[in-house]
């Protein structure tokens, strides 16, 4: 994994983590619903801005960053409500699954971070392996071209190809745009019986990705968790609501 630009974990002009009574919280209270003890994981952690929000959810949350300062600085602020989440040194690409401490998760999210990974087929194929059977894996990144020419940061949006990649095989992609970011809620393919009745394999269906543009404050200021349609809804029930599209879009930018 390359390493990230130092600085707030959330990034370049994105808000930082506010009180547990914003809209933003609501909308994640919303959209997420509460944890009910389920476990989730948030990758690249930082100071575990994100991976509190989570465990305010009802989440049984671990973060993990292969940065010992990160890890030092996301432990510093526990309370010791019981509810911390916990907290793991190590590399999502290269390191043991076995030393995290749940076997499956039932939401995973990797904001601003699927950018600086090198072999971002073999990390989604280690990310399959933790999404739990009906899971969400949400991640928020960069799409290039979103900055002006003259932007510094300019190069910190992923290419068509890297979005492909990020959104191929999965059973549904949906999509929510903020300004130069994009946000993917991303399902895992169900399982399904072989037809001679041998072991289970894996089949693809059909992606639909719904664009749910963002309602509310300027684009310039708004946060990636304020919008957040990312469980996938009862079947029969509309993956977003209100004035987001519902007509298929194509899944790169």
């Amino acid at each position: 994994m390359q390493p990230r630009p130092t600085g707030s974990r959330s990034g370049p002009r994105v808000a930082a983590t506010g009180s547990s009574t914003t809209p933003r919280t609501s909308c994640w209270k919303t959209h997420l619903g509460s944890g009910r003890g389920r476990p989730a994981l948030d990758i690249g952690c930082g100071d575990g801005s994100l991976a509190r929000r989570l465990a305010e959810l009802g989440y049984r949350t671990t973060g993990i960053d292969c940065s010992p300062s990160a890890m030092a600085l996301a432990a510093g602020q526990d309370i010791g409500s019981g509810h911390d989440p916990v907290w793991r040194c190590m590399d999502i690409t290269t390191d043991d699954l076995g030393a995290l401490p749940e076997a499956a998760y039932a939401v995973i999210t990797c904001r601003l971070v699927y950018r600086w990974i090198d072999e971002k087929a073999a990390f989604l194929g280690r990310v399959r392996r933790l999404l739990a059977p009906g899971g969400t894996f949400w991640v928020v990144t960069e799409i290039a071209g979103r900055r002006a020419a003259t932007d510094s940061l300019k190069h910190l949006g992923i290419t068509p190809a890297q979005a492909e990649i990020l959104t191929a095989g999965w059973s549904a992609v949906h999509t929510a745009d903020l300004d130069v970011l994009r946000c993917y809620a991303l399902h895992p393919c169900p399982p399904t019986p072989r037809s001679d009745g041998g072991t289970m394999i894996t089949k693809q269906d059909t992606v639909e990705t719904l664009s749910c543009p963002s309602r509310g404050p300027p684009e310039s200021s708004r946060d990636p968790d304020s919008v957040l349609p990312f469980v996938r809804p009862p079947v029969g029930q509309s993956a977003v609501t209100g004035e987001c599209a519902s007509s298929p879009v194509p899944t790169s930018p």
